[in-house]
């Protein structure tokens, strides 16, 4: 009696199909990275107008008085993640710039680029929001409380958005999945 080896994989069987079904859905890889990365520097220009504007005239509650970390450093540590984020947005913007780069990427270097893009987002709302950043700089929050709310909705929405609207395999938006469970 014959061994059977069972694997489980997403994967055509046969390396051919596979390389035609990845070619195949470049084109709408390609738009899909296009979109994400507009919809990000957009929305990191938002965050910007919400630090440099609205947050400074927000007398900021308790988290200002910190004395491990104090207030200025948090608005500047969430503007360098801002930054950062907003980096990663413009390089996706420039690497979709012109159509005729598309013809030139792999399939999976653009699937590589939309969940690093949209890791980077998840790690960034939670990293951006004053309570949890004032944890992790080792300030005392004791008799502050703040909610989760804010946090899980913005991390919500962001996950639906990129089950929804890219077309990618969902065996790859597994990484997006164990970083929003972290």
């Amino acid at each position: 009696m014959a061994s059977h080896r069972w694997a489980l994989s997403l994967r055509y069987s046969n390396r051919e199909q596979e390389e035609a079904f990845l070619e195949s859905r470049k084109e709408r890889l390609f738009q899909s990275l296009r979109r994400l990365s507009w919809s990000i520097a957009v929305l990191c220009s938002l965050v910007w107008c919400w630090l440099l504007i609205v947050q400074p005239r927000d007398s900021g509650g308790d988290f200002l008085k910190c004395k491990a970390v104090p207030g200025i450093a948090l608005r500047a540590i969430q503007g360098g993640i801002v930054a950062a984020l907003q980096a990663i947005a413009l390089l996706g913007v420039v690497a979709t710039w012109k159509n005729e780069w598309g013809d030139k990427m792999n399939a999976l270097v653009l699937e590589s680029m939309m969940v690093a893009s949209m890791t980077a987002t998840l790690f960034a709302i939670i990293l951006c929001d004053t309570f949890y950043l004032s944890k992790l700089c080792a300030n005392d929050l004791e008799g502050m409380f703040a909610t989760d709310s804010r946090v899980l909705m913005c991390m919500t929405a962001a996950q639906t958005c990129s089950h929804v609207m890219l077309t990618i395999r969902w065996n790859r938006l597994v990484l997006l999945e164990v970083c929003n469970l972290l």
